[in-house]
């Protein structure tokens, strides 16, 4: 197990959180401290392991969009600079599909983004992908979902919420019905095999989040 943290105890930036990533070997029951990294760990990043290495996705006020930590070597690398406008990056869609980082949407001060693109390690490339019909953010505290052949997001904090779905062979993206209960933020979507599985989150009050959401219902692309 990898971890690389955000916060520390200390009084300083972060609570002089560490920049060092630290692995886990259940076997020896120990840990390793690894190398520094390059900046603080960002703030509601997401974190995608490979089968070689970490990609962590996310930004703060003062670190890149990504970076990529080799347990085995313990050497940390930065990603080149994604070819999407400028947004929030806990609001961005994020996901893993075993081959490739793809990102996209996320709120931004000119409202939801529709543009995506895909992120390489093999090769350290970008590529850009087709823009989405809608603007659209991402799951805020938990990576989105893969089917294997489609990326799907659900429509965050909208009321009935539709599922945005990028099909990656084809390269087009579908907009599905809306959802049977109210919009909520912060929920968790899972992937059976066959359905998206949407359970939790809340409704904003006020200005504040959320009022708990009981009801959670099921998607089938």
């Amino acid at each position: 197990m990898v971890a690389w943290g955000f916060f520390g105890n200390g009084g300083g930036a972060h609570g002089n959180g560490s920049l060092a990533a630290a692995t886990y070997d259940p076997a020896a029951n120990s840990w390793t401290t690894g190398t520094v990294a390059p900046a603080q760990a960002p703030l509601f990043g997401k974190a995608f392991w490979t089968g070689k290495q970490m990609i962590v996705w996310g930004s703060s006020a003062d670190s890149p969009e990504g970076f990529a930590y080799n347990p085995a070597t313990e050497r940390w690398s930065t990603l080149p600079a994604a070819p999407l406008r400028s947004a929030a990056p806990e609001s961005m869609l994020a996901v893993w599909t075993g081959r490739y980082l793809v990102v996209g949407g996320g709120d931004s001060s000119a409202g939801l983004q529709k543009d995506a693109a895909a992120y390489d390690p093999a090769t350290n490339n970008w590529t850009r992908l087709p823009n989405a019909p809608v603007g659209f953010e991402g799951n805020g505290t938990a990576p989105d979902i893969w089917t294997g052949a489609s990326v799907i997001t659900i429509e965050d904090a909208v009321p009935g919420g539709r599922p945005l779905s990028l099909d990656l062979t084809t390269r087009s993206w579908s907009l599905g019905p809306k959802a049977p209960v109210p919009g909520r933020q912060e929920a968790r979507e899972f992937w059976t095999g066959s359905e998206v599985l949407v359970w939790g989150g809340g409704v904003p009050v006020g200005n504040s989040c959320c009022k708990a959401v009981k009801t959670g219902y099921s998607y089938t692309p």
